[in-house]
């Protein structure tokens, strides 16, 4: 079973960097979302840049931005997103869970 460390080092040998291919798994998993879920995703991201920088967010493209140029020190949570994109239903139902938990 591979680690989210393995995970993240799978992703970094890919031609397309790690964000961008991160950012395609991201929209095409928004297909599949209804406008709550996709929401939930907007404030899910705002919490994750803003605790990672230390900052507030304003927006999901000031969070990509900031993502892109972060390189590893992405958070657990963005780890585990990485880790689990296949499974978007599985990961809403986590990502419900640990943001409500954090809130």
């Amino acid at each position: 079973m591979n680690t989210v460390i393995d995970s993240w080092r799978d992703l970094m040998q890919e031609q397309m960097h790690p964000w961008q291919q991160w950012q395609a798994h991201l929209w095409r998993s928004i297909e599949v979302m209804n406008h709550a879920q996709f929401h939930m995703v907007e404030q899910y991201m705002h919490f994750c840049m803003s605790c990672m920088r230390g900052g507030e967010v304003d927006s999901l493209d000031d969070a990509h931005h900031w993502a892109s140029v972060c390189n590893q020190n992405w958070c657990e949570l963005q780890k585990t997103w990485i880790e689990q994109i296949h499974e978007p239903q599985q990961l809403w139902r986590d990502w419900r869970e640990e943001v409500e938990a954090l809130l």
